[in-house]
């Protein structure tokens, strides 16, 4: 292996991929290296889920920006991970450009996704690791000539009781919202 390259090890225990990235630093790469694995779980209830959504407006289309914090605080420390039961994100079906990624714990570089069709929506089918982790799933609508869109979002799994943040570009962006109590 070249010394300039980095390297990534990958370790499967119980179905669940655990990476680490070696730095092109030879000195590290001759080490010994670690990789601390969880035992799973398919209980969620010690994951605290937050949600919000941007929405960015171009002159030809929407951007949506789906961001998911999640707090595994269980304890012992596991990996959630239940592959009968994936979490789930709703993404429209004319969106476009459809774009995911994970990123666990302390990692600096987020795992990109394939985002299988799932029953409802987009399966997220990886674990969700002990510690902090943020999902993003983006996507785009058509809107020519910024003409007026409408659009179907879904709550599929969040836990937020206080509702959904929604951010906008530019902030002029005029929405309407239908459906939701508030």
């Amino acid at each position: 292996v070249s010394d300039n390259v980095p390297l990534l090890v990958q370790a499967n225990f119980m179905g669940i991929n655990y990476n680490k990235i070696i730095p092109p630093v030879n000195d590290i790469q001759n080490k010994v290296q670690e990789i601390t694995v969880f035992n799973s779980t398919k209980n969620v209830n010690s994951i605290d889920i937050k949600s919000l959504m941007q929405i960015i407006r171009t002159k030809e289309e929407i951007i949506i920006n789906k961001i998911y914090l999640f707090a595994n605080s269980s304890n012992p420390p596991v990996s959630y991970f239940n592959p009968d039961n994936f979490f789930e994100i709703y993404v429209p079906s004319e969106a476009l450009g459809i774009y995911g990624q994970l990123t666990q714990n302390n990692s600096k570089m987020g795992i990109p996704l394939t985002l299988p069709q799932g029953k409802k929506g987009k399966a997220i089918d990886r674990a969700i690791l002990p510690g902090s982790s943020e999902l993003q799933v983006t996507y785009s609508l058509p809107a020519k000539n910024l003409a007026d869109i409408e659009f179907e979002d879904r709550m599929l799994f969040e836990q937020n009781k206080k509702g959904l943040v929604v951010f906008l570009k530019p902030k002029d962006i005029q929405i309407k919202i239908h459906g939701a109590k508030e």
